[in-house]
């Protein structure tokens, strides 16, 4: 989280213990806002991906996604490597050291 709010990637970082309610203040906060307002502002922001290539990006590349599922398949016997959601939740935990 630290790296990606250097990089510009998140605007706000939250300690685990308070993320669900820091969440959930933002959520009503945007709720109160005029619904019309956020769609053309979600078009917009839209609008700009889609002109910097987002879609032809992901377009170019997806198929690369395909490639390492089919090679996890074939060296681990299964699509994500061995991994899967819950493992990987332990995982994050024991790395921030939470387990």
């Amino acid at each position: 989280a630290e790296r990606a709010y250097q990089f510009g990637m998140v605007n706000r970082m939250f300690p685990r213990e308070t993320l669900r309610e820091e969440v959930g203040k933002i959520a009503a906060e945007i709720a109160t806002r005029p619904r019309f307002g956020l769609a053309l502002c979600k078009q917009a922001i839209n609008h700009v991906e889609e002109a910097r290539g987002k879609r032809t990006t992901m377009d170019a590349v997806f198929h690369m996604h395909h490639l390492a599922h089919a090679h996890n398949q074939i060296v681990s016997g299964s699509l994500s490597g061995g991994f899967d959601g819950k493992k990987m939740a332990v995982e994050n935990k024991k790395q921030a050291g939470e387990a």
